[in-house]
Parts: structure tokens; sequence; C-alpha cells
């Protein structure tokens, strides 16, 4: 059992558990009043540090929404204390944590979701819910400049499912509004 402890901390809850190697990276008082702090664990109180905090003014359920461990490295969506949304990454350390890609061109903080690593390239869902309304595929490689838009699922589709690797190919099955049906992708 560890005791949590950071200033400002307000409860235990810790969401988003994801391994990575002997630790465990974690986003703790996730979903609580607009703050939110990326944590990792050794399994040892002594080991048991908050890396960073993140305080957006907006709030969108949370700032941290996703993670998932690929190349050595945690990568999670965040809406960071600027409110605009961020693709970060850590391995575990405060020195080895940092910005990934930072996605300015929206006017309000796109909610990333449905990480998922496949052949060595993180595919994740960005849904514009408080702008246009989009559904938006992405990809990183975990470099700023190989992270962009597949594509503009547009207001016809809502991602409802996580990626598949077939081969050198990625599936995913989102949902259509207009019929309440789905197209493989």
């Amino acid at each position: 059992k560890l005791d949590l402890t950071y200033p400002g901390y307000i409860s235990s809850k810790a969401t988003l558990l994801t391994a990575l190697g002997n630790k465990v990276i974690f986003a703790g008082d996730n979903f609580a009043p607009g703050y939110g702090e990326i944590w990792v664990s050794d399994g040892t109180q002594a080991g048991t540090i908050a890396l960073e905090r993140f305080q957006p003014t907006i709030s969108n359920n949370g700032p941290v929404y996703a993670m998932a461990e690929m190349n050595g490295y945690v990568y999670y969506g965040v809406v960071a204390g600027n409110n605009k949304t961020q693709i970060r990454r850590t391995d575990g350390t405060p020195g080895g944590t940092s910005l990934v890609y930072e996605f300015t061109s929206y006017t309000s903080a796109p909610v990333p979701a449905l990480f998922k690593v496949i052949n060595g390239v993180l595919y994740f869902d960005m849904y514009d819910q408080y702008g246009a309304g989009n559904d938006m595929i992405w990809r990183s490689d975990g470099t700023t400049a190989g992270t962009y838009m597949l594509r503009d699922l547009g207001t016809e589709y809502f991602a409802m499912g996580y990626f598949m690797g077939v081969g050198n190919n990625i599936c995913f099955m989102p949902g259509k509004f207009s019929n309440s049906g789905s197209t493989l992708f």
C-alpha cells in the first residue's frame, strides 16, 4: 500500500496504470476539479513520485486522457496549463519527461483517446468535442515530425473502437451517425 502525497493532492485515485519496465506510470487526481498529475512508482513509497502536474483552466473531464507504452517510454495525452492538448512522453524520470507534439490549430482542447501501439507506432483518435465535433485519426512515431493526422472522419463518423494491426496496415471501425452502422477503414 502506497500513501500518495503531493502538495494539493486530493485523493488516492490512480487511473490509466501503464507498465514501463519494472515501474508503473499512472495519472493521479485525474478527473478531479480540473487537474491531475503523471506519477511513477517502483512499488515503494520512496520510489513513488509525481513527474508532472497539469491544471488547465477549461474542463474537459480532467487533463490526462490516455496512456500507452512504446519503445521505452509511456506516451500520454493531456490538456496542459495553456489549454492546449499535447502528446507527451516519459521514461519514468523527471529529466526524461517531455513534450512530443502540441495541437495548436484548434480553438478548443480536443480529447486524445484510444491509444494503440502497432509496429512501433502510436495510433489514436482526437475528438474535437468543443470545436467542429470531428473525430480525427492520428499517428506518432514519438517525434514531432512523425506525429500527424491520417484521416479526418468529419462529423459523419465517430471513433468507437481500438485500432488493429493487419500486416502493414491498420484497421479501425468507426460508427456512422446517420444510421448507427459501422464502416471498416
